[in-house]
């Protein structure tokens, strides 16, 4: 293992760049990066995951921790706190925390690759979660997932910081994380594996063994208070895998959180075994020269194809250990010297295109204009119908004067009724499949007037009595 170095080397940038002194060349990124996660942060429209935590976390303190929904409740409380103290109805306030969490980590994941090898191979791992499309996409919501990340990156930075504070920041870290969502668990177990690679690399420390493990364990039993519900709630995540899944595949065995949490630990052993193994055979350069090259196409594709509004399940648990992949793809090149340079300066270079592309290109089911299109055209006696039902949490976040009605069809029936004219809010499929019953019993008993798939991933159908 090289030894640390408190300068960066000189990168082969051109001329004109040379002026600028080696050590602020973090600081550009870390600037870089905050402007692309800042200056577009009220740009798209709340979308449904985001709308529910506002819901969520409207509930208050005591419902959040009496475990009524399957994440942990830490991310809930703080956002009800957060949102006393910002303007309601601003997308960029509401998405702020999560913006901020993940510039703090870009610093971790810097000095993390800096004590691990160099500066150059953090500046490396810095840049590339800097500019990564995942990791921007996540920081611009929202949610959970950019804490969970920044609670995985303090832990990491925790276990390569030599200081007597080490152990009670990891601590503080894997709590923070357990408490923030259930992703935390198989980053905390990749964590451990692959330390246990550069443990045993470093000598065998017994010493530095046992703290690992009795801090480990003091993290889970101040997790003890939400154990009680941990069950209850993988048991609700993995029914909501069930039904998506089984919707597709009709062979499936049963899955319990017995299951569940074998399939970890088993996991986790592999993980272990994988990351020993990986060691074993990267010490050798010449294996090294034919690996971390291959490794460079499936880093770029997932990279490319993280901008496809697609696949939202993968992707939150890919973020969450995306600093992971990015310091054993950083390590892999930094192996090849001026190849390892190319490779990284490639890796970064289409990283910031994809971003770009993410940034500007890429919508989001676009609720804001769905709403503001209903205040403009509907009558004051016009209802709104949303469907399915869940689509009336983004609704409402931006709905003023028309609330949303839902329901089954005696209740749509009650609706109809009541008025001449329903607007109808439904999701756009990105391929044909059969209408909704309500749809249907609209369609065929009620005049569509006007169709509008002017909202991304979104449809408002106008219906008037025949």
């Amino acid at each position: 293992m090289r030894e640390s170095s408190s300068e960066i080397p000189q990168l082969p940038l051109s001329s004109r760049y040379h002026g600028i002194p080696k050590l602020s060349w973090p600081v550009w990124l870390v600037v870089a990066a905050a402007l692309l996660r800042l200056v577009t942060l009220a740009d798209k429209s709340i979308w449904l995951d985001e709308a529910y935590a506002v819901y969520a976390a409207a509930q208050g303190h005591q419902v959040i921790w009496s475990g009524f929904d399957p994440h942990p409740p830490l991310y809930f409380s703080f956002l009800h706190e957060w949102l006393k103290l910002v303007p309601m109805g601003s997308e960029f306030w509401l998405r702020l925390p999560s913006a901020l969490a993940s510039i703090a980590g870009l610093v971790l994941i810097y000095q993390v690759g800096k004590r691990l090898f160099d500066a150059r191979f953090g500046l490396i791992a810095l840049a590339l979660l800097a500019f990564s499309p995942l990791e921007i996409w996540y920081a611009q919501e929202a949610r959970m997932y950019p804490f969970v990340v920044l609670a995985g990156l303090l832990v990491m930075f925790a276990l390569v910081w030599p200081h007597k504070l080490a152990w009670p920041l990891y601590l503080v870290g894997v709590v923070f994380g357990l408490y923030m969502d259930h992703t935390m668990i198989p980053v905390w177990l990749m964590i451990m594996a692959v330390w246990l690679v550069y443990w045993w690399g470093r000598g065998r420390n017994l010493t530095q063994l046992l703290l690992c493990l009795t801090a480990s364990g003091l993290a889970w039993l101040l997790f003890r208070p939400w154990w009680a519900l941990l069950g209850n709630s993988f048991q609700r995540t993995v029914v909501m895998y069930e039904e998506f899944v089984r919707s597709r595949f009709s062979q499936l065995p049963e899955i319990s959180t017995d299951t569940l949490v074998l399939l970890l630990v088993v996991g986790w052993l592999g993980l272990v075994a994988a990351a020993f193994l990986g060691y074993a055979a990267l010490r050798s350069p010449a294996l090294t020269s034919i690996i971390a090259p291959l490794t460079l196409f499936p880093f770029l594709l997932i990279v490319l194809l993280t901008p496809i509004p697609r696949l939202y399940i993968p992707k939150r648990l890919l973020v969450t250990g995306w600093p992971l992949v990015i310091l054993g793809v950083t390590w892999l090149v930094w192996q090849l010297q001026e190849d390892g340079r190319r490779m990284a300066w490639l890796m970064v270079s289409v990283s910031l295109v994809a971003s770009l592309v993410s940034l500007f290109l890429v919508p989001k089911p676009d609720w804001r204009g769905a709403a503001a299109f209903l205040d403009t055209f509907a009558a004051p006696t016009d209802w709104v119908w949303v469907a399915p039902p869940y689509n009336g949490i983004p609704y409402d976040y931006y709905a003023t004067q028309f609330p949303n009605s839902s329901g089954g069809e005696r209740r749509l029936r009650d609706a109809a009724a009541a008025t001449q004219t329903i607007w109808y809010i439904t999701d756009a499929p990105a391929s044909p499949i059969a209408p909704t019953p309500d749809q249907l019993w609209l369609d065929n008993n009620w005049q569509l007037v006007q169709e509008i798939p002017d909202f991304f991933r979104l449809t408002i159908r106008r219906y008037r009595v025949p």
